[in-house]
């Protein structure tokens, strides 16, 4: 049996806890079973003008709603051991997780998926993979950046991916594409692969991996890309949640890691804080992975 939730966020503010709505839809083999949605007062309730635009949710809306910890109380079961979806795992997975730490609440243990990149790997030569465009693509009618109707939207679009491939679940999607799933557990969270490995790559140990770099490196930035690009490993050029691994240079490296003035450094240390699986690597490590031909 093979249970899905797909889900929605709303933030209030640029604070990734201020998480004021939520949405989600509960898919058990191929069929809609539950659906919930609530607004939820944040810790903090400070306006943002910019995101009221986009979701119309007020201070009046959100003043005396449930918090997060008292919504996810009702709805901590629709997370754990599920594959968990969204249009946008990465960013709303952050906001999840926000709250979570906020609350001081373990992590669901689920694997985690996202329509957006499989939209991708399935439609490469689509102009754009928003949410609104995909649903006119496939003739779906719903009311934008609402959370309960952005997780119905994002359920009929994997629905119509489903059976446009052939398949009858979302693993066989996955292995079809040859993506992994994210995944995360009580106090661990591994993105899932920006960029699904392929045949032709195999398993090289980085083929799944998002590389940041940061420091003074020996061996050349360019130098250093190709390789990853041959052995199918994704660049990034901030450290995020998709980040897997943090590469710090040779020149300066002790002082980058271990002393407070590096960005990237601080960031990675922040989200392994939390549970993120990033690691920090020596540059010469890292060099000699690449180099690494076992499949």
């Amino acid at each position: 049996m093979e249970r899905i939730t797909v889900f929605d966020v709303e933030v209030l503010n640029q604070d990734p806890s201020s998480i004021c709505s939520i949405g989600l839809v509960e898919l058990v083999d191929g069929k809609m079973k539950n659906t919930f949605y609530s607004l939820i007062q944040p810790a903090i309730l400070q306006k943002d003008h910019a995101r009221y635009r986009i979701h119309h949710i007020g201070i009046q809306d959100l003043i005396g709603q449930p918090t997060f910890d008292e919504v996810w109380a009702k709805i901590e079961p629709y997370f754990q051991h599920h594959i968990v979806v969204s249009h946008d795992i990465v960013v709303d997975m952050n906001y999840l997780m926000a709250a979570l730490n906020q609350h001081h609440l373990d992590y669901p243990n689920c694997l985690l998926s996202c329509t957006n990149l499989l939209a991708m790997a399935l439609y490469p030569q689509r102009q754009s993979y928003s949410l609104t465009s995909l649903a006119e693509t496939f003739d779906i009618h719903f009311q934008a950046h609402h959370a309960l109707e952005d997780a119905i939207c994002a359920s009929k679009i994997l629905f119509k991916m489903l059976e446009s491939e052939g398949v009858s679940s979302l693993y066989e999607l996955h292995k079809k594409y040859h993506y992994s799933f994210g995944q995360m557990d009580k106090h661990y969270y591994h993105h899932m692969p920006v960029y699904k490995s392929t045949e032709d790559i195999g398993e090289h140990p980085l083929s799944k991996e998002t590389v940041c770099l940061t420091g003074t490196l020996s061996v050349s930035k360019e130098k250093l890309e190709q390789g990853m690009q041959s052995k199918g490993t994704h660049t990034s050029r901030n450290v995020s949640y998709h980040t897997s691994i943090l590469v710090v240079g040779k020149k300066g490296y002790w002082k980058n890691k271990y002393g407070k003035k590096n960005a990237k450094v601080n960031k990675a240390r922040y989200l392994q804080s939390v549970g993120q699986d990033i690691k920090i690597i020596h540059e010469h490590a890292f060099v000699k992975m690449l180099k690494d031909d076992k499949k």
